[in-house]
């Protein structure tokens, strides 16, 4: 078997489980609508919030709305984000306008996120996507399979015998 037949089966298991793995929990079914703004094997700049956690009735009283998240920029390619900045926490509602389901949001400090979720503010961690967008990993992991695959295919070179220096082999 070689290395490239193993590589590909093990790249999209990564690709296709991976986002499965996410810490978003009890995500809305909504919000899981509003999140198909990239389409396959396209690129996408914009905005982007994860599903944290339900603020309850003080958020609604406060916000106007109940789903606390976690809102970043982000940059995608094929539905993968390469590169993701400028998180902060917010409280959420999917919206539809002009033909188009979006989320409204208001921006909130991480003590309030964290009196909204009814947690200490040193227990609230961003999403692990946020750190370590997938598309980066993909990007990575096929870089060391190509130098490992390089690495292999070197080693397997026959070694040329030694040349005097009249340019016949000794």
């Amino acid at each position: 078997m070689t290395c490239g037949t193993i590589l590909v089966p093990i790249f999209l298991l990564l690709a296709l489980g991976g986002p499965g793995l996410s810490q978003e929990k009890e995500r809305p079914r909504e919000a899981l609508l509003g999140n198909a703004a990239a389409v396959f094997a396209s690129g996408y700049y914009g905005e982007h919030i994860v599903y944290i956690g339900d603020g309850g009735n003080e958020a609604v009283r406060r916000y106007g709305a109940r789903n606390v998240g976690f809102k970043f920029t982000v940059v995608s390619l094929a539905c993968f984000h390469l590169w993701t900045w400028g998180g902060t926490y917010c409280v959420y509602e999917p919206v539809f306008e002009e033909n188009r389901l979006s989320e409204k949001y208001k921006v909130l400090s991480e003590a309030e996120a964290a009196q909204l979720l009814g947690k200490k503010e040193s227990e609230l961690t961003t999403p692990f996507w946020y750190r370590f967008p997938p598309g980066l990993l993909l990007v990575a992991v096929a870089f060391l399979g190509g130098l490992i695959s390089g690495l292999v295919r070197r080693a397997r070179r026959k070694p040329r015998p030694p040349v005097d220096s009249i340019g016949q082999g000794v």
